[in-house]
């Protein structure tokens, strides 16, 4: 069999996808969070699933990077690689989310994707390439930054968020788009006895109507995809069917998209180079 890899260096997590280059069909992934040396984290999880997939170097066809991290991790710098003649690429993380969201839902034209740093609303077309795309990578609000400084606030985990947001019973005022006065607001509202249920959701809330807000500036095609970290919380994937009125899915790990997209794209890459 042969395979080809994907690696989406996240801000906040590493995500590895390892499809068949026959049919593209998943064979293994795996999401890590990241660290102060994402190539050592990228080596032991490529070990690891070639390991745990009982594949070997020759097994491997292609293997392509994107993510916030894509230019700073050299693929041919993995231990196993150095030397073999694999193809190694790079590509664009819109293309890849692209490209992977498309292989997943293929019914939807639009793509919200909300990671770590930065939000993206990609429109695609029938083959899944770009058509038109914004993306806010200059402020934490309407990320999964916020995301994070909530927890930290809350003193949870993150993971645990949506589970208490689906028993609030109101939404409180959260007027300020901008994460640090915004944790300002939270403390207040915390002084004050408010229910964390109750802060999560509208924190939801606000990061919602920021990512409506910045879909105006394209034309939001129906159904929608919701991917991305942040996907993971299926109370924000409601409110956005809410506010946009339509069907929102997400596939059932919305971290990956981007992994997968950089290993089909990898592979179109090689099929290109055989035919000639």
């Amino acid at each position: 069999m042969k395979v080809s890899i994907g690696i989406d260096c996240g801000s906040r997590t590493i995500k590895m996808v390892v499809i068949n280059i026959m049919n593209y069909q998943i064979i293994d992934s795996s999401v890590t969070e990241n660290g102060l040396f994402p190539l050592k984290i990228i080596n032991d999880q490529f070990n690891k699933i070639l390991l745990n997939n009982k594949l070997e170097i020759d097994n491997i066809v292609c293997i392509a990077g994107t993510g916030y991290g894509r230019n700073s991790i050299v693929l041919e710098n993995l231990e196993s690689v150095k030397e073999s003649g694999i193809i190694c690429h790079i590509f664009s993380e819109i293309s890849c989310h692209a490209k992977g969201t498309h292989q997943l839902l293929p019914f939807c034209p639009t793509i919200i994707d909300i990671g770590g740093q930065d939000s993206k609303i990609i429109n695609i077309s029938n083959q899944g390439k770009v058509l038109d795309f914004i993306m806010n990578d200059k402020c934490a609000a309407g990320t999964g930054r916020f995301l994070e400084k909530l927890a930290q606030i809350l003193n949870m985990n993150i993971d645990d968020l949506d589970c208490l947001a689906v028993k609030h019973n109101k939404v409180v005022s959260i007027s300020s788009t901008c994460v640090v006065f915004a944790e300002s607001e939270i403390i207040g509202l915390l002084a004050k006895e408010e229910k964390a249920e109750n802060i999560i959701y509208s924190i939801y809330q606000s990061i919602a109507r920021r990512i409506v807000s910045q879909a105006g500036s394209v034309s939001v095609c129906k159904p929608i995809a919701f991917v991305g970290g942040v996907a993971h919380h299926h109370s924000i994937k409601t409110i956005f069917s809410e506010l946009f009125s339509s069907e929102v899915f997400s596939p059932e790990n919305p971290s990956i998209t981007g992994a997968l997209g950089a290993a089909i794209l990898a592979i179109e890459q090689y099929k290109k180079q055989v035919e000639k």
